[in-house]
């Protein structure tokens, strides 16, 4: 399946659309002005009961600044809030908020290619979840276990955390799970069994009204049928997810479904049509500052400007790319 129609999860849980997108169905341009923090210590006593409490503020805030940048592709900038938020926790020994904090910052190390850094980090955060003995917790640092299994190519690991963590709850922790085994089915080549995984997240996102999350699982459902080569169906599932990516004004989200749109229209051999898709995809891309989904989409578009003749297009789309080469 060409990556470019492939989406895990796009937003973190708890505090983590590839088709897994690229291992990355996932954005950017944040502007928060965060209010200057005064810490006020005492040598000789403990931190007041308010003390505490304000930390544990503080901290699930910054967690919440981690989660718009996240969104926002924003992945160094997410990182540096969820490590503060981790520094806050842990100075009250606060056991959920640290296990949150670990999972957050494992999805940003993930985000950034630091896989090693991310599976020490996702160790913390899955012995802290279960000391606090919150069940929603250990879920969500399950999720993000499965998926990076999944991201290093353990399918036995994943399929066997899977099964371990069944039935899966009708909550957002058990639809990402079921989209995480929808991901796995797929990958190994059991389309059916894909779409059903699929198809109970969907529901159970829907009934919540997560709107990004049902974005992820219908972009994900047409890769499986541009799998089975049922494009008028992957199709239909495309447009459903970018109707809802621009609902949730999900700017990787939709710059990822018009580029799967362009994929999908280049095999039907409408050539003009994948181009003006894959033009609109690099735009979203370079308004955003995302400068690798920005290449990968002006890669896939240079040669289509050769097939349909536009000189004028192959020198400024070549000079656009150079450009981007230089800047990795």
């Amino acid at each position: 399946m060409n990556e470019s129609l492939s989406k895990p999860l796009r937003r973190p849980l708890s505090a983590p659309k590839s088709f897994p997108k690229d291992s990355s169905h996932i954005n950017l341009g944040i502007a928060l002005a965060l209010v200057a923090l005064v810490f006020v210590a005492c040598s000789s006593a403990p931190a007041a009961p308010e003390g505490v409490q304000d930390r544990k503020n503080r901290a699930a805030d910054y967690l919440k600044f981690g989660r718009q940048a996240f969104q926002e592709a924003q992945y160094d900038q997410a990182l540096s809030f969820y490590l503060t938020a981790l520094d806050l926790d842990t100075a009250v020994d606060y056991e959920s908020g640290m296990a949150a904090a670990w999972n957050s910052v494992a999805t940003a190390q993930t985000a950034l290619g630091k896989t090693n850094d991310a599976r020490d980090s996702l160790v913390q955060a899955e012995s802290l979840a279960t000391l606090s003995g919150d069940k929603t917790l250990v879920l969500q640092v399950a999720v993000n276990v499965v998926q990076a299994a999944l991201a290093a190519g353990d399918t036995d690991g994943a399929r066997h955390r899977l099964v371990a963590l069944g039935p899966f709850p009708a909550t957002a922790e058990g639809a990402a799970l079921d989209h995480a085994l929808g991901t796995l089915e797929k990958n190994a080549g059991h389309p059916q069994e894909a779409l059903a995984a699929f198809d109970r997240a969907l529901v159970t996102n829907q009934r919540l009204g997560l709107k990004q999350e049902m974005a992820s699982n219908r972009f994900m459902k047409a890769s499986v049928f541009a799998q089975l080569g049922q494009a008028v169906a992957a199709r239909t599932e495309l447009e459903a997810a970018l109707a809802l990516d621009k609902t949730m004004e999900n700017t990787v989200g939709i710059g990822q479904d018009w580029r799967a749109l362009g994929t999908l229209a280049l095999r039907r051999g409408e050539t003009r049509v994948a181009f003006d898709a894959y033009v609109r995809a690099a735009r979203l891309f370079q308004a955003a500052n995302l400068v690798d989904q920005q290449r990968k989409t002006v890669q896939m578009l240079l040669p289509l400007t050769v097939d349909l003749g536009l000189a004028d297009e192959t020198v400024r789309y070549q000079a656009i790319l150079d450009r981007l080469t230089l800047s990795q």
